[in-house]
């Protein structure tokens, strides 16, 4: 039992401790009589040092929390809260100031002059910052370069942007010629680089006033000066022209403007570069380094002298305490000598039975972490040391199996047991090398499942995640032993071919669709899906993973728009550029708030020349980039997964717009167009149905157009999708028809009410007998399959009337109307009263 006790190290411990305990208790009585006779002084002294140094403390702190809120105060000058806390801060500092110079202490020890030149240096600090505190609330004192682009720039902005519209516009409205093409070119191009420049100065102004990069600021001046110097160039180019003779009134009288506005505004630019680059760009700055700063410092040289000569009498109450301590000094070598000894003794035992194994296990410890698995380890020693080897034997097999899974699931997708994104990465980096020392090529395939977000909605994940392993085994049946196939999440996969060249990939890509054509058996139940696959290859489609990764994901995208399933990388449908991100960020928050605007064209019923319906037109008016295309709006929605809301708002609005003239007695068709991508969102149709419900606008003065190529993509999903709108009555349309190759047995199940002839088919018809023989052709197929035919781009009056001749049902184009805003076509819409009929008598009137 005793063999026990003293082989832990606990008990050995807990013995000398005692031991240590009883001669540090007997010393402790002896000191205790001498420290009694010198407590009550030094307790005295005390009470008066803590008393000045609180004082002194909160003369600091206020000083302190002064300069923290003129800090915040800085960045948020219009808090009155912040305001009223450096007055407060103030006042206290001042209040403790004078607290400081009635204390007894002060005069005794001869600090009367020192607080007093820290009270007025506090008077004057006060006065400083009222100082600064003036100047920040006005901007153009606080920024001397702001006044100028307010007061100067600004016009000289608006004088240009007003000469720059008018000319545009006026050369809009003349006959389309060569040269007047080429003068609204130049226009143009002279309007996108100022905007570009103004966009750029005010990047630079921010910048520099808000500091936020100020080593960029040499390369914005730069900018700015290399696009004045293009705007010039333009202008001169007008000048040119002018002087020709090739501008009309407007534009040579806008071409003078333009150099004026262009002209001052650059010498004001200057003028603002000069003063940023001098000291006195902002004035707080200068009071903060002239008078603040200096104020400040020397508060605290105050304080720091007052505290010094506090100190000095903490130093005299030492002296007191030195007696003392020299009687205690003997009395502590006695019990230094016991101690040392005590010491020497633990040493030994601690470096013989714990230092000495702890020593051999942190050296197994290192070979470990080092891949050494059979350091030695010690096989005596007390009792916490023998439980320490136990547990490291321990550790080690758990840290070496989890070693082994965590290397597993580093690379590896949990669900399919493919590779996951770093397993692909590494083994990118080593076909690069490989394709370098080779001078060789190997090519990369992004696969994305189609239709897996309705497999997971219908029939739950645990069904999705089975989905997913069988595609993955299915892939991986593809596959050679050298291929890569990893999961990179969701339901996306990817495939490296080592030593593949674009038609090898494509020939794989084939193979796998159709793999994947054949259904799965899933619950009972078989399932069918497909995938969009972009291919990459190294070197002419990318030079690093990365590069590759993204390539091949652009391609996907671009292959879920066409028809075989796959695309190869492209860069000229490469869209993903910062401008179009950036553009994309602005689309969403014009939607958001309302910003588009939708234009309404006519269509004429050419059996009676009634008004039969109009179309809604999408219209986007950019503040920056002025009028953007309804079909590049479209494609950039499309790309980057926008198209469901900007669908969802055109529908909603247009709807809107045909409930309100409905109340005001004009009852029309309203026509939207659809994207090929809401085809294959089923959140349309709900959508759609909560909005006839809501706004109980009938479903039949709802037209929906839809590309051909849209339907024929997808053709058996097309007849679905149109099947749940055409349930609720609503009017569907063949838009473009003609530009693709329509299956007639696919278009005779699909559940539309009428066909639209492409424009480019109508617009020539008068003067082209191919174009008519097209457009009759088209109007005799729809009428047999018992379908109306609109016709598009109807300019002019010759065209008009052959179609009439040719049995036309409805006409649309500028010779009817061009697209007008809602009040426009409204006011346009009164006017042809005359020519639409009392519905059953009433006062409402409706578009026969």
């Amino acid at each position: 039992m005793r063999i026990s006790v003293f082989n832990s190290l606990r008990s050995r411990y807990a013995l000398i401790a005692a031991i240590v305990t009883v001669a540090a208790f007997l010393i402790a009585i002896l000191s205790n009589i001498y420290l009694q006779d010198s407590r009550k002084k030094t307790t005295e002294n005390i009470s008066v040092r803590n008393q000045l140094l609180e004082h002194s403390r909160l003369i600091r702190d206020a000083v302190w929390n002064t300069r923290q809120s003129l800090a915040t105060f800085l960045l948020e000058p219009h808090n009155n809260q912040t305001q009223q806390q450096i007055d407060h801060f103030l006042r206290n500092a001042k209040n403790e100031t004078s607290r400081l110079l009635e204390h007894p202490w002060i005069s005794d020890n001869r600090q009367e002059d020192n607080l007093k030149n820290l009270q007025n240096t506090l008077m004057n600090l006060e006065d400083s910052v009222n100082e600064l505190i003036k100047a920040r609330l006005d901007a153009t004192q606080q920024y001397p370069a702001l006044a100028i682009a307010r007061e100067t720039m600004l016009p000289n902005y608006s004088q240009f942007n007003i000469a720059a519209s008018l000319a545009i516009n006026e050369h809009y409205e003349v006959d389309d010629s060569e040269q007047n093409n080429y003068a609204l070119t130049t226009l143009l191009q002279a309007r996108h680089i100022w905007t570009q420049m103004i966009s750029n100065f005010r990047m630079y102004l921010a910048n520099r006033l808000g500091s936020f990069d100020e080593n960029a600021l040499p390369v914005q001046e730069k900018d700015i000066l290399t696009q004045y110097e293009g705007l010039q160039q333009e202008i001169n180019i007008l000048k040119k022209l002018d002087d020709d003779g090739a501008l009309d009134l407007q534009a040579s009288a806008s071409v003078e403007e333009l150099f004026t506005a262009s002209t001052s505004w650059y010498e004001m630019f200057l003028e603002v570069k000069r003063i940023h680059a001098s000291d006195k760009w902002r004035t707080d700055a200068i009071l903060i380094q002239t008078k603040i700063e200096p104020h400040m410092n020397s508060i605290w040289r105050a304080l720091i002298t007052l505290d010094k000569d506090i100190e000095l009498s903490t130093i005299e109450d030492l002296s007191v305490l030195s007696r003392l301590a020299q009687t205690l000094a003997r009395e502590l070598w006695v019990f230094a000598a016991l101690c040392l000894s005590l010491i020497i003794i633990g040493y030994l035992a601690l470096e013989k039975g714990v230092l000495a194994p702890i020593a051999t296990i942190a050296g197994a410890l290192k070979k470990e972490s080092e891949g050494i698995h059979e350091a030695e380890l010690p096989e005596r020693g007390v009792r916490e040391t023998q439980d320490l080897v136990s547990a490291f034997i321990t550790m080690r097999k758990q840290v070496q199996a989890r070693q082994t899974d965590l290397e597993y699931h580093a690379l590896h997708d949990s669900l399919t047991n493919l590779g996951n994104r770093n397993r692909l990465i590494e083994h990118m980096e080593l076909a690069i090398k490989q394709a370098v020392r080779n001078q060789g090529a190997f090519s990369l395939l992004m696969l994305d499942l189609n239709q897996f977000k309705e497999v997971n909605d219908t029939l739950g994940h645990p069904v999705g995640d089975q989905l997913l392993i069988e595609v993955g085994m299915r892939l991986a049946g593809l596959l050679r032993e050298s291929d890569t196939i990893a999961r990179l999440g969701g339901d996306e996969f990817a495939l490296l071919l080592p030593t593949a060249n674009d038609s090898h990939a494509i020939q794989v890509a084939e193979k796998i669709a159709e793999a994947l054509d054949k259904p799965f058996l899933l619950e009972g139940q078989q399932l069918f899906t497909n995938a969009s696959i972009g291919i990459a290859t190294y070197p002419q489609h990318g030079l690093n993973p990365s590069s590759l990764i993204q390539h091949a994901d652009i391609a996907m995208y671009l292959a879920k728009k066409g028809t075989t399933g796959w695309a190869v990388y492209d860069s000229e449908q490469d869209r993903h550029s910062v401008g179009r991100l950036g553009l994309m960020g602005e689309l969403r928050n014009a939607v958001a708030k309302n910003e588009l605007s939708l234009h309404f064209q006519p269509k004429s019923n050419l059996m009676n020349d009634e008004i039969y319906g109009v179309e809604a037109l999408l219209r986007w008016n950019h503040p920056e980039h002025g009028f953007i295309q309804p079909e590049e709006l479209v494609a950039l929605a499309e790309q980057t997964g926008f198209i469901y809301e900007l669908s969802a708002w055109v529908i909603e609005n247009a709807i809107s717009q045909g409930k309100e003239w409905n109340k005001k007695g004009i009852v029309l068709n309203i026509a939207v167009n659809l994207s090929a991508q809401n085809l294959q969102d089923e959140r349309i149709v709900t959508h759609v149905r909560e909005l006839l419900v809501k706004t109980g606008f009938p479903p039949k003065q709802l037209t929906l157009e839809i590309t051909e190529n849209a339907m024929m993509a997808e053709p058996e999903r097309a007849v679905v999708f149109l099947g749940h709108l055409s349930a609720m009555g609503i009017q569907l349309a063949v838009d473009d028809f003609g530009t693709g190759f329509s299956s007639l047995g696919y278009l005779k199940k699909l559940p539309v009410n009428e066909l639209k002839i492409d424009k480019s088919f109508v617009i020539d018809m008068s003067t082209n007998d191919n174009d008519a023989v097209i457009v009759r052709s088209t109007i005799d197929l729809a009428h047999n399959l018992g379908l109306k035919v609109v016709a598009e781009g109807v300019e002019d009056s010759s065209t008009l009337e052959l179609l009439k001749i040719l049995r036309c049902d409805t006409a649309q184009g500028y010779r009817i109307s061009k697209p007008l805003p809602a009040k426009e076509c409204f006011k346009w819409l009164r006017e042809q009263m005359s020519h639409l009929k009392l519905v059953n008598g009433s006062d409402s009137r409706t578009a026969s």
